[in-house]
């Protein structure tokens, strides 16, 4: 079983995690970006958007939840690291845009800029999501039901709002309801995430829970996990239906979460401590400095070269590559700069 020999006592599963997801992440982000079309819809392209999707996004956007209630920080704490993702999400927009946006500038490409600049992405979710928890934390603390009952009704209502949600203006709406093309990660599911994250770090403010205690629902939980697994992969696999996803793949997904938890907290201690199981730990501790790098790196490659041109052995290669030099820089930017590493954005 996987523990913490650290001398600051950082819990390793947490970070595992992390490691994981941004791998993942890194290879759907090339897999989306730089695959020919038969590439793209094959087994192949499924496959590697299953695994950027249930195990990607909604483990950053939980453990965000967990460690701003394990924190317990002051409002004013919280809603200046959400105004601070905000601003940083935007700006990653620009950098991994920039020779698109440039090409437009020149007159190059008829493209309207502000749908890349106001991209509705992760960052900027996740800075929405913590000012909602600063305005609601006198509500939220020590109260993890409420938290766990606001969490699903934000899941859910999208389905419940319906067109409703379209009275909206458009730039506003993308980063809320997502009606947008450019919307990918709007408040209304993907902030449930956050909450639940919030509700089990509430329980969890001494440390006290161990995936162990809860073993006994390991089975149920895995038995629906199959049970509405073609399910979960149609939707998951469909970009439009998982980026704007109803309360049906928001349980299935806490479901698998929860199943990839277990599961990786029964590692053995030997394959946690061997060079990928290191690798990958690392990558957890530095997933902003890798998250940001390897979208200025694919962004603007796809731009310049490969949008849509790979297939199979190009893409894998193109995989490796970003991967090395994301984790290698991100990495070493982490640890150089270790005061600022403190401050995750995820």
């Amino acid at each position: 079983m996987i523990k913490s020999t650290a001398p600051d006592k950082r819990l390793i599963l947490p970070d595992l995690l992390k490691g994981f997801a941004v791998i993942f992440m890194i290879m759907v982000h090339v897999t989306d970006l730089f695959s020919d079309s038969a590439t793209y819809h094959s087994a192949f392209g499924n496959v590697i958007r299953l695994l950027g999707g249930p195990l990607c996004a909604p483990v950053f956007l939980i453990f965000l939840g967990y460690f701003t209630a394990m924190k317990a920080r002051h409002p004013l704490k919280i809603a200046s690291r959400g105004l601070g993702l905000l601003f940083w999400g935007i700006l990653l927009n620009i950098g991994l845009n920039f020779f698109l946006l440039l090409s437009i500038l020149t007159g190059k490409s008829n493209e309207v800029p502000w749908k890349f600049i106001l991209g509705a992405d992760l960052l900027p979710l996740a800075g929405l999501s913590l000012l909602l928890i600063a305005l609601a934390i006198q509500l939220l603390q020590k109260r993890y039901y409420i938290a766990l009952i606001l969490g699903f009704l934000l899941a859910s209502l999208p389905e419940i709002a319906g067109q409703e949600s379209m009275r909206i203006p458009v730039m506003l709406n993308s980063f809320i309801f997502g009606v947008s093309d450019w919307s990918y990660f709007p408040f209304f599911p993907w902030a449930g995430y956050v909450l639940v994250g919030f509700a089990i770090g509430s329980i969890d403010v001494k440390k006290i829970l161990r995936p162990v205690r809860f073993l006994p629902l390991m089975l149920p939980l895995l038995v629906v996990v199959i049970l509405f697994f073609s399910f979960g992969f149609s939707n998951s696999t469909n970009l439009s239906d998982y980026y704007h996803h109803g309360f049906g793949l928001f349980l299935w997904i806490l479901a698998v979460v929860l199943v990839w938890v277990f599961s990786l907290s029964f590692f053995p201690k030997k394959i946690v401590d061997s060079v990928v199981g290191r690798f990958l730990v690392s990558c957890g501790k530095h997933v902003t400095a890798i998250y940001v790098i390897q979208w200025l790196l694919i962004g603007n490659a796809a731009t310049l070269w490969f949008f849509g041109s790979m297939g199979y052995l190009e893409v894998i290669v193109s995989m490796l590559v970003v991967i090395a030099l994301s984790s290698v820089a991100g990495i070493w930017l982490g640890r150089r700069f270790h005061s600022y590493s403190r401050q995750k954005l995820l």
